[in-house]
């Protein structure tokens, strides 16, 4: 069974590949973030009346119950920075410090035991490199599977074991995402793992779904200040029985 060093490590070494990637063609001081919603903008427009619309368990919802515009505007306010492309119809990045239901598309990765061992295959395959990378617990062809690169598209490549990793498709699927800001560490994925537990404990119309359970989601490499790094901890859902 991974330990929850096992994410931090998986995190820091697979969103290296972003790194790599963001140094070529991107100069430092142009620096692009992905943008904000509406739903967003409305928040920040109105904090008191966003903290009844956000879920229950949600930091943002805490702070500003708790009274802390500032530290609430901080989190709702922050952009992560785009070093590489979603994979096509992904949906965008949930904000810092909120709980959300999301729907992805189904989706083609590169599974596989490292990060050198992805690397040279997308190299070799000349796949582009989008974000963000997972990390989660599904069996792989060669070990178990703790980082996955993502295709483009389902139209990208073929499954099957190439260059000793595994090309899978992933089905369309139902998760409960976390967004949080900075350094990805032990702590940052147990915490926001037992709020997206207490969250599922009050639902009637969700529960886990079987293996792989959650997943976490890595959006910069560590060329970028801590400050400004992002990523996702999910839960993988299904419909509660009726």
């Amino acid at each position: 069974m991974r330990t929850l060093s096992d994410w931090s490590l998986s995190i820091l070494v697979g969103t290296a590949a972003i790194a790599l990637f963001a140094s070529v063609g991107q100069a430092a001081e142009k620096v692009e973030r992905r943008s904000t919603s509406e739903k967003v903008s409305a928040w920040l427009a109105d904090l008191p009346a966003a903290a009844a619309e956000l879920e229950p368990y949600s930091p943002a919802r805490e702070v500003i119950e708790a009274g802390e515009l500032d530290k609430a505007r901080a989190m709702l306010y922050f952009r992560p920075r785009a070093e590489a492309p979603l994979p096509e119809g992904f949906p965008s990045f949930t904000p810092v410090g909120v709980i959300e239901v999301k729907e992805y598309p189904a989706y083609r990765r590169a599974v596989g035991p490292s990060f050198w061992t992805l690397f040279q295959h997308i190299q070799k395959q000349q796949i582009p490199m989008t974000a963000p990378v997972e990390m989660n617990r599904a069996p792989g062809a060669n070990g178990d599977g703790a980082m996955a690169f993502l295709y483009q598209n389902t139209g990208v490549g073929e499954r099957g074991e190439i260059d000793g990793v595994e090309i899978e498709d992933v089905p369309a699927t139902t998760v409960v995402s976390l967004g949080f800001r900075g350094g990805l560490n032990d702590r940052q994925v147990a915490e926001s793992a037992q709020r997206l537990k207490d969250w599922l404990a009050g639902q009637s119309k969700y529960r886990a779904a079987k293996e792989p359970e959650m997943r976490v989601f890595g959006y910069n490499g560590p060329q970028v200040p801590e400050r400004d790094r992002y990523g996702e901890v999910q839960i993988l859902l299904k419909p509660a029985a009726p």
